[in-house]
């Protein structure tokens, strides 16, 4: 069976809000109470890449009759794809938040790799609400600070602990 689709680009628009990673933490550490939530978001256009309908059509996933519903999930995929990355890369950047560039590519690498049977025609991303990054980043500094530091109290602790331990021991032994 030899189906027709037509050559379409889809529209997807969305908005991601968040705090950085620990930043609620951060926050609670530093005078001042900073916010270090965030609101950005993107526009994206996409058409299928047309390598890839021989596939989709076998598996019975894309009919001509389902085209539109189908881009719609897709586009909802996008969005998840997009937010669930941001949010749950590890190594985490925030200056990636401040350069729209680093972004687009960012969102670009993520919708590419998940997603290679859509075709990214284009990316815009839209930064609405971001913190203090220098702030952020001096919060986190002074959390591993305080962190080294009770970990050096814990250490004299348990040093301290021992020599009382063996005083007494020394003391036991003499009666």
């Amino acid at each position: 069976m030899l189906y027709i689709f037509p050559h379409k680009t889809y529209t997807v628009q969305t908005i991601s809000r968040g705090t950085l990673p620990s930043g609620e933490y951060y926050a609670s550490i530093i005078s001042g109470n900073p916010d270090f939530t965030y609101e950005i978001g993107f526009s994206l256009s996409f058409s299928i890449n047309t390598s890839f309908l021989p596939g989709l059509v076998e598996k019975g996933e894309l009919v001509p009759e389902n085209l539109d519903e189908w881009c719609k999930n897709q586009a909802e995929t996008l969005k998840t794809h997009f937010i669930s990355a941001l949010l749950k890369n590890h190594d985490f950047d925030p200056n990636l938040l401040l350069n729209t560039a680093a972004l687009e590519n960012f969102i670009l690498k993520q919708v590419s790799d998940e997603l290679p049977h859509l075709k990214i025609l284009n990316i815009t991303p839209k930064i609405t609400k971001m913190p203090d990054l220098s702030l952020y980043t001096l919060a986190k500094q002074y959390n591993l600070e305080i962190i080294s530091a009770k970990k050096k109290l814990d250490l004299l602790t348990i040093e301290e602990q021992s020599k009382t331990v063996r005083q007494e021991e020394v003391k036991l032994s003499l009666l």
